[in-house]
């Protein structure tokens, strides 16, 4: 039987994201408190506001805001009566290192600290940034960076929830004795991701933001050089949160026939994600690093074909039964498997069938389960 418990998850606000801004973290605090909540855990988000009011509440999780919240958020020691108020909780969940710091203060609960790890280590300072860096971007970037890597230290020791075998991997290279590593991948909910009836608007779907990881660029080139070279349009639509000025840079870049083909969608609710996947033909990945890749599993729990990088987490959940990967960081081996992929319709009738079976493996009717026991055991 699984074990149920109470748990305090600090996070710099709940809910943790707002509709111009839904990145990975968010998603994954956000159903993690969510899902562990119907799962019968006590979940409590301490945020860092002043009052100690209690502002928001769903099945299963309280949001608390303090000044206690305002600690880990700032990363300050904790005082004797502060660590007094954490006894309270059969474990505690610190993601991507969050409040390390305050936590590393904590030596007497340390043993009921569990961290969840969404990034590998030692990534490359190129991954932190813009499509469009300056100076400014570079040094702060190389700073949030040397304070990811100190927070990573500081909570040497405790259990390591690792989101795929490819971060486990970096972690074991010094950064966390084997012992404390367990692979539990990020969770998905299958009832709201699945096939739908819906029309196909799109042709290609890109899910991310104007940042270097993520290679918008390097599909923007592959468009461009199918364009010119083949004379094939497709239509490509643009999730994220992009501004004003990052949409001009990316219509400069590109020829006018590609521009023309281009729709920012904006930010998507998570309601209303899953049909505009399934509006889409395929979902493309071009990643420079993913450590695991959650547009990939959500497009094939849809259903839809997924053409991506291999890199990181990726072949995790890409392999030739749901997709498509190819080279990193290589605008023609992607170009040619788009133009590859609209003259070889099979893929996307074997997806629509393995892409939702794969995708139950990791189904939080899977995965709370084994945070559960990670947590509580």
């Amino acid at each position: 039987m699984v074990k149920k418990g109470k748990l305090l998850l600090p996070w710099y606000k709940y809910p943790p994201f707002s509709n111009e801004s839904i990145g990975g973290l968010s998603v994954a605090v956000w159903e993690v408190t969510r899902e562990l909540g119907k799962h019968g855990v006590h979940v409590d988000v301490l945020t860092p506001e002043s009052t100690a009011e209690v502002r928001w509440k769903a099945q299963g999780v309280r949001v608390i805001a303090s000044e206690l919240g305002r600690k880990f958020c700032k990363n300050q020691t904790l005082v004797k009566e502060e660590k007094q108020a954490l006894e309270d909780y059969d474990a505690i969940l610190s993601v991507a290192n969050y409040g390390a710091q305050t936590l590393h203060s904590y030596r007497r609960g340390i043993s009921r600290v569990s961290r969840q790890i969404h990034a590998g280590p030692n990534r490359p300072l190129s991954t932190y940034v813009s499509l469009t860096p300056n100076k400014s971007e570079y040094l702060k970037m190389i700073l949030a960076k040397l304070k990811d890597q100190r927070n990573l230290r500081l909570l040497k020791g405790t259990k390591t929830l690792c989101v795929s075998e490819y971060v486990r991997g970096k972690m074991q290279s010094g950064l966390e004795d084997h012992d404390n590593l367990l692979m539990i991948p990020n969770g998905i909910q299958t009832r709201s991701f699945r096939p739908m009836d819906e029309v196909k608007q799109y042709d290609l779907l890109f899910i991310g933001r104007f940042q270097k990881s993520k290679g918008l660029d390097i599909l923007l080139k592959a468009l461009s050089f199918v364009a010119s070279v083949k004379g094939d349009i497709y239509k490509l639509a643009i999730v994220g949160p992009f501004s004003a000025g990052q949409r001009e840079y990316i219509f400069q870049v590109v020829p006018p026939a590609v521009k023309r083909a281009l729709a920012f969608l904006g930010p998507i609710n998570r309601d209303a994600l899953p049909a505009v996947i399934n509006q889409s033909r395929m979902v493309v990945v071009p990643s420079r690093y993913e450590s695991f890749g959650l547009p990939a599993l959500e497009a094939i729990a849809c259903g839809t074909p997924v053409l991506a990088a291999r890199v990181g987490g990726l072949p995790e959940i890409i392999d030739e039964s749901v997709g498509v990967l190819v080279e990193p960081d290589n605008p023609h081996a992607l170009a040619k498997a788009i133009h590859d992929f609209f003259r070889l319709p099979n893929l996307a009738e074997t997806v629509a069938t393995a892409g939702p079976a794969k995708a139950k493996r990791y189904d939080w009717e899977e995965v709370a389960p084994q945070l559960q026991r990670a947590f509580f055991a």
